[in-house]
């Protein structure tokens, strides 16, 4: 026999996005053996292999299910395959389960914010900038890109570090997209201090 299992059955990407489900294809049967892998009922582009095996018995087969959501598709449209395992060496050996993908909204970035620490930096000293946004950073990819306005290399990640080498104000500029695409911007001055110097009191 055969079953098949799934981390979820449902999911959901922006217009234009592909959803990967993770399967397992599992041999019930007291045999190796090979399933034949099928969908049907896909209105948007389903990929998957088309056999597995073979499966010891008792085992399992990790496969991927790639639907890929149209660009222009609607948002809440939602499409339904039926994905169907069976097996080579038995014909009434099958299982199915049903995959629901859905489309998200999309929603712009808004609201870029920055912190940083300390407050008060030197030159030499080494920042801790962190990045926030209002809205549009819940659905995966979201990219936060720092230009610390020194010609040095943007950084991308959330948080950063980075240690100015001068002493003077820095526009510190930080740029969040996200895969809308859609994206917001913060720009700051950033004053940067010189080290003090404190010379020994030689008292006469």
């Amino acid at each position: 026999g055969v079953m098949l299992d799934a981390v979820t059955t449902s999911g959901s990407a922006l217009a234009g996005q592909t959803v990967t489900y993770t399967i397992w294809v599992t041999n019930t049967g007291d045999y190796s053996d090979t399933f034949a892998l099928d969908v049907s009922g896909d209105v948007w582009t389903t990929t998957v292999v088309t056999e597995v095996g073979p499966v010891a018995a008792g085992h399992a087969v990790e496969v991927g299910v790639l639907v890929e959501i149209p660009a222009d598709a609607a948002i809440g449209a939602a499409d339904t395959v039926t994905l169907t395992a069976t097996s080579l060496a038995d014909a009434g050996a099958s299982d199915s389960l049903l995959l629901t993908t859905t489309v998200l909204e999309c929603v712009a970035v808004a609201g870029v914010e920055f912190t940083y620490t300390p407050a008060q930096p030197f030159a030499g000293q080494t920042v801790t900038f962190t990045g926030t946004a209002a809205a549009g950073t819940a659905r995966l990819p979201v990219t936060y890109t720092w230009d610390f306005g020194d010609d040095s290399p943007v950084q991308v990640g959330n948080p950063v570090t980075y240690a100015f080498t001068a002493a003077r104000t820095y526009t510190v500029s930080l740029t969040i997209a996200n895969a809308c695409p859609s994206q917001g911007r913060r720009d700051e001055r950033v004053i940067v201090y010189g080290n003090v110097i404190y010379l020994p009191l030689v008292l006469k």
